[in-house]
């Protein structure tokens, strides 16, 4: 279902963000979400965890809106230096 219409008769649901970047692969379409959390990198697990909706939403967003496929979702976390995938 189109993102915004009602569900059941619910009222239409409004999601705001930005995705940070996005770039093209062969095989398709990576997301990257950049975390700004002064955080140990032993900590990056549970960060990923509770962004993980983000950036889920984030990719069913784009394939929406592009028709393209999402081959990877990952967060960026500033600080740590660190990568992680979603």
């Amino acid at each position: 279902m189109p993102a915004g219409l009602p569900q059941g008769g619910g009222v239409p649901t409004v999601i705001r963000g930005v995705i940070d970047w996005v770039f093209h692969e062969l095989r398709g379409c990576v997301i990257v979400d950049y975390k700004t959390d002064t955080c140990l990198k032993i900590h990056v697990p549970v960060l990923v965890e509770h962004y993980r909706g983000q950036v889920e939403t984030y990719a069913d967003a784009w394939r929406e809106m592009t028709g393209k496929s999402v081959i990877e979702k990952g967060l960026y976390f500033t600080h740590a230096g660190l990568y992680s995938r979603v």
